[in-house]
């Protein structure tokens, strides 16, 4: 399992319209370094090589709006959306954000060269579910709070019908506790 960062959902979604000015992307778009260090396990610090993974978790900020939790099923070639209120975007409006991961991912790990055994599910976008039966938040400050936890919590097996909004303001202190104590990295 490994967690990323916010620079890699960032980064594949900035270049997603780089990608779809090439006339046939997926022969013809070429990932830089920077993404390919974190299939590698180079990026972020502590980062895994993903052929040690089953699951990568990615958090996603949704048009500066929302924040959800990707779970990305590297053996089975999937995406789970993991959001605290996924109805706040309609269908249609939602597939756009995924786009990039459905169609960057597979090229990335194929240009990778670690994932030739995943070859047939490399070559076609990768499909995503909402999950619908996960706590809300009734604040909608509180869905980046939501998104770590959910990452947490998925990644350490535990239910995540845990979290929940009063539970949010001890999560939000403890994190801020633990950043003032360096025991997190901000």
């Amino acid at each position: 399992m490994a967690v990323l960062d916010t620079i890699f959902s960032q980064n594949l979604v900035g270049w997603y319209d780089k990608f779809k000015e090439k006339q046939n992307p997926m022969s013809e778009y070429k990932f830089d370094n920077l993404l390919l260090q974190y299939v590698t396990g180079a990026r972020p610090r502590r980062g895994v090589d993903w052929q040690m993974c089953h699951s990568i978790y990615v958090p996603l900020n949704l048009g500066n709006l929302h924040w959800v939790a990707l779970e990305i099923d590297l053996e089975n070639c999937f995406i789970n959306v993991l959001g605290s209120n996924l109805a706040c975007f309609k269908d249609k409006k939602f597939e756009e954000y995924m786009a990039p991961f459905q169609l960057m991912l597979p090229l990335l790990l194929h240009q990778s060269g670690n994932f030739s055994h995943l070859r047939p599910q490399l070559e076609q976008p990768w499909q995503f579910l909402r999950l619908r039966n996960l706590p809300k938040n009734s604040n909608g400050g509180d869905c980046g709070i939501y998104t770590i936890k959910f990452i947490e919590f998925k990644a350490a097996k535990i239910d995540l019908e845990v979290v929940g909004d009063d539970l949010v303001n001890f999560f939000r202190e403890k994190y801020a506790v633990d950043i003032y104590d360096n025991k997190l990295e901000p």
